[in-house]
This record gives structure tokens, C-alpha cells and sequence, in this order.
């Protein structure tokens, strides 16, 4: 993946957080649900050859991310969101273990920005 995407955007996160640390970890806290749910649905889609809800779920994801500051993962669904609308929706699936990479880099990226945060606030 394109190695100058941000794994995550904290600018853009306390942007519509007004810099509200908690608020900042409530609202990873809803995304997280929302990605494991979304990825589960993408995986469906794929199994099932349905395009329209891979086009959906890639699309609602590549959103989401987006708002948190997850750069790479919105990246990476908007990729995957042109594949379905181009009829190579199963082009997506190599897609899947990197969107999965990515997550889990954001996670711990928000982990380490909070750890930061909080120890500045001390």
C-alpha cells in the first residue's frame, strides 16, 4: 500500500472531536465495531459473489475511516469500492489481509497517540 497515507490522521480526529480525548476514544471504540462488522460483511459478499453489498460495505467502511482519521484503511475501500463498480469485485479479496493489516496498525497507532496524549495532559 502507499507508504505516504497516514495509518492515522489525528488531526482529522480531533477535528470532529474538538480535541476531546475521551470523546476521541469513544468514538474509536463505535469504529472498531463498526470495521470488525463491516469486514465480516465484505468477506460475505466476496463468498457469496454479491456486488452490491461488497460495493456497500466497502464504501460505508471507506467513510468511516475516513472520519476517524484512518487513511490508509479508507485507502485502501476505496480501491476496493472501484473494483466492485468496475465488475472486478473479486480482485478485492487480495485486498482483504491488507485491510486487516492496516486495521490492526491503526489500533495500535490510536493506542500509542492516546498514551501520548494522556502523558502530555499530566
Amino acid at each position: 500500500m502507499d507508504d505516504d497515507i497516514q495509518k492515522f490522521n489525528s488531526a482529522q480526529l480531533q477535528e470532529i472531536s474538538g480535541e476531546d480525548l475521551e470523546f476521541e476514544k469513544e468514538l474509536i471504540d463505535l469504529y472498531k465495531g463498526e470495521f470488525e462488522a463491516a469486514l465480516e460483511r465484505i468477506k460475505t459478499a466476496l463468498e457469496e459473489g454479491n456486488e452490491k453489498e461488497f460495493i456497500l460495505y466497502s464504501h460505508d467502511l471507506k467513510g468511516s475511516s475516513a472520519n476517524v482519521g484512518a487513511d490508509a484503511i479508507s485507502a485502501i475501500c476505496k480501491t476496493m469500492e472501484k473494483l466492485g463498480k468496475d465488475g472486478k469485485m473479486m480482485e478485492g479479496d487480495k485486498y482483504v489481509p491488507y485491510l486487516e493489516a492496516e486495521y490492526e496498525a491503526f489500533v495500535e497507532v490510536f493506542d500509542q497517540y492516546c498514551l501520548e496524549r494522556e502523558d502530555s495532559q499530566e
